[in-house]
């Protein structure tokens, strides 16, 4: 039945000159207009009230394209209003609308439907919804209808509470704050066709159930608006946050001095979402714009996707969004200076592109400080320091198609506080999941060169590298001065044929070769877990042929020894680049036609090694009158375990072990008693040995 002749047909059968009665009632089944329909409408009209009609009006179910869903037992009770034959109007009503999302059934309303003109007026005041007000206003004409609702103050918890119970397929995540709305929908017939909105976010926060993703003192504005056109609906949405906090496991966002605003262009249809433009800008930490296209098939998957990030300070940006998140990681001790800029792109067949410009960048490892108010055993020691300066490049990477050629470089850097890095150049390849070195490089180390001829990084569910190369002319003396070891004479040097990197461990194929004393070391099964972490472990196995005596006593002014020596370091194991256990031997070759001689300090440092108590007895004796003395063998071995060295000498004696077994006459012997000495004290007894001479405290 249409609401035109209804009301015609009310107007005349009812006509208080028609009929004496002051009440009566009217069902009227179902009542539909061209967006909407009633069903199961009962009408009462009270004829008490003369000119100010009173009537109720009773309807089972109501739909409009403005409700998301039917509204259900409604009535209306107007105690001020107007039935004729072109309309009927309510100036003060009251509509009792049971319902899960409103906090009370009874909304004051104010209505007028002209059949004439086919116009509808719905006003409903202070409707109570989410411990808020909301007002509503829906207006239908021929043309079509639109919907207005301005809400205050509405809370959040209780909205989202009660929208869960409603719709149970919502996340359960925790929400408080306020909103203010305003927004409007408006359509012909059964379609929507333009809805736009303005809300206002007041100390809003929230939490998911894991507390991965969290927001703490969000205020600021959500606006937008979006028309249905050429089967599409297109629009644009504004976010401006003024303040707050927003957390997740891999990044931080904090509001304070600058609002961040993100602007959005938007198509959206039944096959794909299109982000024609989206701009983000956080005033001095970082701007981008993106552009993307989604299709649904049957899930949203990317069809292309654009980013640009305008040039940015890499320290800001470290600090305002990645270290929050960074905790106990070994990335929150860096510190950045440079800028850099990035471009993102990915094409519907597979083509992925990235280009990183760097800019003058530094990165460096900052070195704890040491709190000297601690406890001695609760200082913990500041790690190794790493750095490069100067950092410039151009880095090209793409997937599914061949890649423009990069270029890396730095001036300079160190690593573990004392490996000092020169100026270098690097030709790269970046291509899927790869790194590749194009052509040879060469990157100067202490006082030598490290020459890279092959590199190659890879990195899937984990990060893998692999190089090979040669190590030329590093002074010892230097690189045992950056590791903190007593000074070293001679030159590390030898090629790399093949090392790796992967699960945070290195390990070196092949063995190096050092130049030390003017023998050869041999380094081999080289292996270092956690090289960049906070406590490193080396493994190693070393051989030492052919070293000079004279060479290496007067490195450490031990006092003079002329001869060559041999040995191994079997199971070295290393922590913190301090030994923690290993089986070591050293002595005099068996077939060594070498002059053997050894002075009266040689000696009594020896003896004091050995535990004798003898440090300075020749000088004391006739034997003074002799600078030094022939030997036979000598040697000395060490097994480091649970910090006590297990020494034994080259050869057996009647009591203990020949740590020297002389020759000629004058003759002299030293033997070793002491068989387990502390390795801590053993090491201050060297060092107090190459710093001054001969070492005056005895080992216990």
């Amino acid at each position: 039945m249409q609401p035109p002749r209804l009301i015609f047909i009310i107007w005349l059968i009812l006509t208080p000159s028609l009929f004496a009665a002051d009440r009566v009632t009217l069902h009227l089944g179902r009542v539909a207009g061209a967006d909407w329909s009633a069903e199961s409408l009962d009408l009462e009209l009270d004829w008490q009230q003369g000119a100010a009609a009173a009537f109720q009006m009773r309807v089972k179910s109501i739909t409009h394209p403005a409700l998301l869903t039917p509204l259900k037992e409604l009535v209306i009770s107007c105690q001020q209003g107007r039935v004729s034959d072109h309309d009927i109007a309510c100036q003060k009503g009251v509509l009792h609308l049971p319902h899960p999302l409103l906090d009370d059934p009874q909304i004051p309303i104010r209505f007028k439907w002209n059949s004439a003109q086919q116009t509808l007026k719905f006003e409903l005041n202070r409707l109570h919804f989410a411990a808020g007000q909301l007002q509503a206003i829906i207006q239908s004409n021929p043309e079509g209808w639109a919907l207005n609702v301005k809400a205050d103050a509405l809370d959040m918890t209780a909205f989202y509470n009660q929208l869960r119970g409603y719709l149970p397929m919502l996340p359960e995540i925790e929400l408080s704050g306020k909103i203010d709305l305003v927004a409007s929908v408006s359509g012909a017939g059964t379609v929507p066709s333009k809805f736009q909105w303005h809300s206002y976010l007041h100390e809003l926060a929230f939490s998911d159930g894991r507390g991965d993703y969290l927001g703490e003192g969000i205020s600021g504005s959500l606006q937008g608006g979006f028309i249905f056109f050429d089967e599409e609906w297109q629009g644009d949405i504004a976010l401006t946050l003024q303040q707050g906090e927003l957390l997740s496991p891999y990044l931080y966002i904090g509001v304070e001095q600058q609002p961040l605003s993100i602007n959005a262009q938007l198509n959206i249809n039944q096959r794909q979402l299109q982000v024609s433009k989206l701009h983000y800008n956080h005033p001095g930490i970082l701007a981008f714009t993106l552009s993307a296209t989604l299709l649904k098939q049957p899930q949203w998957m990317a069809e292309s996707f654009h980013l640009q990030i305008e040039p940015f300070a890499i320290q800001t940006l470290y600090e305002q969004y990645l270290l929050p998140t960074l905790a106990e990681s070994m990335l929150a001790s860096l510190a950045w200076a440079g800028q850099a800029t990035l471009a993102l792109s990915m094409q519907r067949d597979g083509v992925q592109r990235g280009v990183l410009n760097l800019n003058d960048v530094t990165v460096e490892e900052v070195i704890p400080k040491i709190d000297e108010t601690e406890e001695a055993e609760e200082i913990t020691s500041p790690r190794r320091s790493f750095a490069l300066y100067g950092i410039n490049g151009l880095l090209n990477w793409s997937s599914g198609e061949m890649p423009a050629d990069s270029m890396l470089s730095w001036d300079g850097g160190h690593f573990m506080e004392g490996i000092t890095f020169g100026r270098t150049a690097l030709d790269l390849s970046l291509h899927e999941k790869s790194i590749t070195l194009l052509n040879s490089a060469i990157l100067p180390v202490l006082d030598g060169r490290l020459v890279l001829s092959t590199f190659n990084l890879v990195w899937n569910d984990d990060l893998r590298f692999v190089f090979g190369g040669a190590l030329t002319a590093v002074s010892m003396e230097a690189f045992s001065h950056a590791m903190g070891w007593l000074p070293l004479s001679g030159t590390l040097s030898g090629g790399i044929p093949k090392a790796t990197y992967q699960n945070d461990t290195f390990e070196l194929e092949g063995a190096m070769m050092v130049d030390l004393f003017e023998g050869q070391t041999i380094i081999q099964n080289l292996r270092v877990d956690d090289p960049l972490g906070v406590w490193p472990t080396l493994h190693a196995n070393v051989e030492l042929k052919d070293l000079d005596l004279e060479a290496l006593t007067r490195t450490f002014s031990f006092g003079k020894i002329t001869g060559k020596l041999e040995g191994r370091i079997k199971d070295l194991y290393l922590e913190n680049w301090q030994p923690v256990s290993f089986d070591a031997r050293f002595a005099t070759p068996e077939q060594d036609e070498s002059r053997h001689r050894i002075s009266q300090r040689a000696i009594d440092n020896i003896s004091n090694l050995g535990g004798n108590g003898l440090s300075g007895a020749l000088s004391r004796s006739f034997l003074s009158f002799f600078d030094e003395f022939r030997y036979a063998r000598l040697g000395v071995s060490c097994r480091l375990e649970n910090g006590v060295c297990e020494l034994d000498g080259v050869e057996a004696a009647a009591q203990g072990s020949y740590l020297v077994k002389g020759s000629g006459i004058p003759r002299v012997d030293i033997v070793g008693f002491n068989h387990q000495v502390d390795w801590e004290l053993l090491i201050n007894k060297l060092t107090e040995i190459a710093n001054s001479g001969v070492g005056n405290a005895d080992f216990e």
